[in-house]
């Protein structure tokens, strides 16, 4: 009893296995091409809540170049809170405590500025966090040439309150997305 391979008859030519070994690779790039052309996988993002404690146009930075602070603790806050010099912003603060072990202070501050006119507020009320970076979004005013403003040095300073969770890096973006700031944590 012969086999088909043993059977001369029922062998394949080389022209045969050819065709059927081209149609094995052209199968085997388009299903390559398939799982290239899918979209990357995007990284998941959370929404995480942001408090505005304080907005103020004198808090007593004195670098002209944007900074912003993580104040983790009471000690760095009465720090914080020795510079700026406002007793507004104290007795605000008094009056709404930071429960620190869930929450943390970001300062931000836009910097010396030559002039009034200047401001920065909350645009959104919560970060998005991605890959441990949190963006938070905020409104960031200057003004336009020519306008009326006080001529009197600022410095615009927001507060605000954001729950310790899963991050470590605050990216600070204005309402165009243009990153203003990165800060690295230890978020504890």
């Amino acid at each position: 009893m012969q086999t088909g391979f043993q059977n001369s008859e029922k062998r394949c030519s080389f022209s045969t296995w050819m065709r059927y070994w081209l149609a094995a690779a052209a199968a085997t790039l388009t299903l390559w091409n398939c799982l290239a052309a899918s979209p990357p996988a995007v990284p998941e993002s959370r929404r995480l809540p942001v408090d505005t404690i304080w907005a103020g146009i004198q808090c007593g930075c004195e670098e002209r170049e944007p900074l912003v602070r993580w104040l983790a603790d009471q000690n760095q806050l009465a720090a914080a809170m020795a510079a700026t010099g406002s007793a507004a912003l104290q007795s605000r603060l008094a009056r709404h405590p930071v429960d620190w072990t869930h929450h943390g202070i970001l300062w931000i501050c836009m910097g010396l500025k030559p002039s009034g006119g200047y401001a920065l507020s909350l645009a959104e009320s919560s970060a998005t966090v991605t890959e441990g970076v949190a963006a938070i979004t905020v409104h960031w005013r200057q003004p336009r040439p020519g306008s009326v403003v006080t001529q009197q040095l600022t410095s615009p300073c927001l507060l605000l309150s954001v729950a310790r969770e899963g991050f470590h890096t605050i990216q600070i973006k204005d309402e165009a997305g243009r990153v203003r700031a990165n800060l690295e944590i230890d978020n504890k």
